[in-house]
């Protein structure tokens, strides 16, 4: 079911011969070769239904370019719900099936063009039967991080020919920072996709150094002594701790602009006619990354809940500023 859903989803986009990804799925039906796509320097990129390369990702420039991933997700996020913790009885079929399907695409008898496919699939299963990776998660998750950051994208976005002074103020002021931290090159332009990009790196570090504040750790210890005035032991830690701590820093300051004023996302909702709705959308994804153990995307988990995030940012605070204060930047090459 998924997979037809996100084969016809794909087939909207485009016509057969136009060198879309919609073109390609509706160029072929499984028994005639996908089409291709050429990129520079002759290299050449296909884009098949079976392994749901034919689905797009969404476009900021494009309205209801999110649509066919809209509609192949929830199918989608349905048949890993369904693979996940699988029992042994279940790993046992899916290895024989993939050796089953392993032996079908090394077979003479099977037509050139659906070869890839069941080498796909074979490939596929065999994930689930060794480390119960789910049959097209990796796809799923792929769809769901670029759905994620296109609701992002468009929540921060002015309606064309409008300008907005709160998002342009908002977007320049973690532009500002992310440029003076290294998040983004120097001359860099303040677009939906460049705040995007920087809001979603700040997720990502956010998250991987967490575990450096867990309260009695030496880290936290360390931190807390800092605020408090005494920076002795926080410039005693591990350099690569103090870096991380440091990039940890300059991420918490980003997000505290972003989310940190109860009053600016409303304030937000209310500048374009479809912000409210990105803002629930994005919500939903980020409840459904946790629901589908998606560990790649969790750091998109905290936007399912963005008063708890603010909170987060504004207990976190004195933390992040002792930091940023005490410790020095890294040194160049």
């Amino acid at each position: 079911g998924a997979l037809s859903i996100a084969s016809d989803a794909a087939a909207g986009e485009g016509t057969a011969g136009e060198g879309t990804a919609g073109g390609a799925a509706a160029a072929h039906d499984g028994a005639t070769p996908p089409q291709r796509k050429k990129k520079k320097g002759g290299a050449r990129v296909r884009f098949s239904a079976y392994d749901l390369s034919a689905v797009s990702p969404p476009k900021l420039q494009r309205p209801g370019s999110e649509a066919p991933t809209e509609q192949a997700l929830p199918s989608l996020a349905a048949v890993v719900q369904h693979q996940r913790s699988p029992s042994d009885e279940q790993r046992s079929a899916a290895a024989a099936i993939a050796d089953a399907m392993g032996s079908l695409a090394a077979s003479p008898d099977l037509g050139v063009q659906l070869r890839p496919a069941a080498r796909f699939y074979a490939s596929e299963l065999r994930r689930l039967s060794t480390d119960g990776t789910p049959v097209l998660g990796g796809r799923t998750s792929e769809l769901l991080s670029s759905l994620l950051r296109f609701h992002l994208s468009s929540v921060f976005a002015e309606d064309e020919g409008v300008p907005d002074p709160l998002i342009s103020t908002l977007r320049a002021k973690v532009h500002e920072q992310a440029a003076a931290h290294g998040f983004l090159e120097v001359g860099s332009e303040p677009s939906e996709e460049n705040f995007s990009a920087v809001v979603t790196q700040a997720l990502q570090i956010l998250e991987a150094h967490e575990r450096h504040l867990l309260a009695g750790g030496e880290t936290r210890d360390a931190l807390d002594a800092a605020v408090a005035g005494r920076a002795e032991a926080l410039l005693l830690l591990d350099p690569a701790v103090k870096h991380g701590l440091l990039l940890w820093a300059q991420s918490h300051a980003m997000l505290l602009a972003v989310f940190g004023d109860a009053a600016v996302l409303p304030q937000v909702a209310a500048a374009h006619a479809n912000a409210q709705q990105h803002l629930c959308r994005l919500s939903a994804l980020a409840h459904l990354v946790v629901e589908l153990g998606m560990s790649e995307e969790h750091y998109f988990a905290p936007l399912g809940d963005v008063p708890a995030l603010s909170a987060k940012l504004h207990a976190m605070a004195p933390l992040a500023a002792a930091a940023r204060e005490r410790l020095p930047p890294p040194r160049g090459p």
